[in-house]
C-alpha cells in the first residue's frame, strides 16, 4: 500500500468508525478479559494491550480538541500504551505485556505498524482529540491486514474518573462526556461485577504492593499518619482497605450518573454473566452492538486471545502480575492461575475465600445500594439494622491482612533487614493505625452517610 492509499485508508476508517466504550468503573471487572474477547472479532478493532485513551489524553491535553503532530507523536508514542506496540521491545515493555497475559514478542508486525503510523502522523499539521484516539488502533489493524472494510467498531478500555480526581470528592463524569462528545452513537458499556469481589481483589494487590494495609514505613511514617488524620487518601498512598472503599463509592455514584445521562448509549454487563452464561449474554451483546456472533465463542474450549496469541490471564491473585509473592496475602498458586483464562465459575466466587464474616457483612452495608441495584445476593439480611449498629458489630474485627503475624515478620527477616525492620515497626503502630483508620469509618458511614444515595 502506498502512502496516498494509506493516508486515504485512514482518512475513510476516520470518518466511518464508531466507538465502543468499556467502562470498568470499579476496577478488577476483567475489561482485560473482555478486549481479549473482541480480539479476533472482524467487525471490532480490539487491542488489549491498550488502555485508557481517554485518560492519558485528557490529563496530558485536558479538554483540548486539536492538538499540533509534533505534540501528537510524542505523546502516543512515548506516554500511552500504544507505544509497546509502536517502539521495540525493552525490558519494562516485556515485563508490563506479560503482567497483563500477554507476550510483547507476539506482535510481529511493528515495522509495518511504524510506516503507516508515521506516514498518517506526518501529512498534515494538527489531528482532532477524536482522530487521535482511533489511530493507534486503526494503524494496528492495517499492520496485521485486518479487512478494514468490515470494521465498524474500535473498542477502548477506560475508567470512569479522571486520574487525578480526589477519592474523597465526587467524580464529575468527565471522561465519558468527553467520549460522548466525540462520539454522539458511542455505544458504552458499563462492565460491572461484585461490589465485594471488585474490593477483594483491589485491596489484595494494594496489601502485598504496600507490604501492609497502611503503607506504613520508616520512609514515610509521618506522612503515611498525617494524611490518615487529615483524610488524604488515595489509591496510591493507601489505606489499602479504606481507599479502595472510597474509589468504588465514588465511581459507582459516577457511572450510575452517567447511565442515566446518557441512557441510550449504555448497556451494563455484568462480569458474572459472561463467566456464567457465556454465550446467552455474548448474543445479547453482539445484538445490541448489531455485529456478527463471533464463532469461536461457540467452541467449548474457547480460549481469548491478545494479539492474535492465547491469553495467559491476568488478576490481583495471580503471581505473574505482581511481583509480591509472600505478601500477607496469598495469591492463587500457579496451577490455579493458568486454569482461569475462560470464562469460569471460581472467579465468580473466590472473594468469598479472601474476607473474613465481618468483613464481608460490613461491606454488604456499604455497598448495599450497588449490591441490591445488580441484584446481588446479600449472604444475610441486615437491611433493618441501623448504620451505628452494623459499625460497631462487624466493622471493629481487622481485615485480613489488615492485622500482621508472625510469619509475616518472619519473612521479612529472611529477606531483608530493612524489610524486616519495616515490618516490626507496621506490627508496633498497627493498633494506632487500626484506630484512626475505623475512627474514618465510622465517620464517613454513620455521621457522613457517604454510602447513602450512591444511585438515584
Amino acid at each position: 500500500m502506498n502512502k496516498a492509499n494509506i493516508v486515504k485508508t485512514i482518512e475513510r476508517s476516520l470518518r466511518k468508525l464508531n466507538l465502543i466504550g468499556l467502562i470498568d468503573h470499579g476496577g478488577r471487572a476483567g475489561s482485560n478479559f473482555f478486549c481479549c474477547l473482541f480480539d479476533s472479532h472482524e467487525e471490532v478493532i480490539s487491542v488489549p494491550w491498550i488502555h485508557y485513551s481517554y485518560s492519558y489524553f485528557m490529563d496530558k491535553f485536558r479538554t483540548e480538541h486539536r492538538v499540533n503532530k509534533n505534540d501528537a507523536k510524542l505523546f502516543l508514542c512515548n506516554e500511552t500504551y500504544f507505544k509497546y506496540l509502536y517502539n521495540y521491545p525493552k525490558k519494562h515493555s516485556h515485563e508490563l505485556i506479560k503482567k497483563i497475559g500477554g507476550n510483547i514478542f507476539s506482535f510481529k508486525k511493528r515495522k509495518e505498524l511504524r510506516e503507516i503510523f508515521d506516514i498518517y502522523i506526518d501529512h498534515k499539521e494538527e489531528f482532532s482529540r477524536r482522530d487521535l484516539i482511533l489511530l493507534p488502533y486503526i494503524c494496528f489493524a492495517l499492520s496485521i491486514k485486518k479487512k478494514i472494510d468490515l470494521v465498524k467498531y474500535v473498542l477502548i478500555n477506560d475508567a470512569a474518573n479522571l486520574r487525578n480526581e480526589n477519592i474523597i470528592d465526587n467524580f464529575d463524569g468527565k471522561i465519558v462526556d468527553i467520549i460522548i462528545k466525540d462520539f454522539p452513537k458511542a455505544k458504552m458499556i458499563s462492565l460491572a461485577r461484585d461490589p465485594r469481589a471488585q474490593y477483594a481483589s483491589s485491596r489484595h494487590q494494594s496489601v502485598n504492593e504496600f507490604d501492609n494495609n497502611y503503607n506504613l514505613s520508616f520512609k514515610n511514617f509521618f506522612r503515611i499518619f498525617y494524611n490518615l488524620l487529615k483524610e488524604k487518601v488515595d489509591l496510591d498512598s493507601g489505606p489499602a482497605n479504606l481507599s479502595w472503599i472510597l474509589y468504588q463509592i465514588e465511581s459507582t455514584r459516577i457511572i450510575h450518573k452517567c447511565k442515566k445521562r446518557y441512557k441510550t448509549n449504555f448497556i451494563t454487563i455484568r462480569n458474572e454473566d459472561i463467566n456464567l452464561n457465556f454465550i446467552k449474554t455474548m448474543t445479547k451483546l453482539s445484538k445490541w452492538l448489531n455485529i456478527s456472533f463471533f464463532k469461536n465463542w461457540l467452541n467449548k474450549k474457547y480460549e481469548p486471545t491478545m494479539l492474535g496469541a492465547k491469553w495467559k490471564g491476568t488478576g490481583a491473585y495471580s503471581n505473574s502480575y505482581q511481583k509480591v509473592t509472600d505478601g500477607l496475602l496469598a495469591n492463587d498458586p500457579n496451577e490455579i492461575s493458568k486454569t482461569l483464562t475462560r470464562p469460569n465459575k471460581f472467579v465468580t466466587e473466590r472473594w468469598k475465600n479472601r474476607m473474613n464474616k465481618n468483613e464481608i457483612l460490613f461491606l454488604e452495608r456499604i455497598f448495599f445500594e450497588e449490591i441490591k441495584s445488580m441484584e446481588y445476593k446479600f449472604s444475610k439480611d441486615l437491611s433493618k439494622i441501623s448504620d451505628l449498629r452494623i459499625f460497631f458489630r462487624y466493622g471493629l474485627v481487622p481485615d485480613i491482612g489488615e492485622k500482621p503475624t508472625y510469619k509475616w515478620i518472619k519473612n521479612g527477616f529472611k529477606k531483608n533487614t530493612n524489610i524486616f525492620f519495616n515490618r516490626i515497626l507496621y506490627f508496633i503502630f498497627f493498633p494506632l493505625l487500626f484506630i484512626i483508620c475505623r475512627i474514618k469509618l465510622f465517620k464517613f458511614l454513620v455521621i457522613k452517610k457517604k454510602f447513602k444515595k450512591v444511585i438515584y
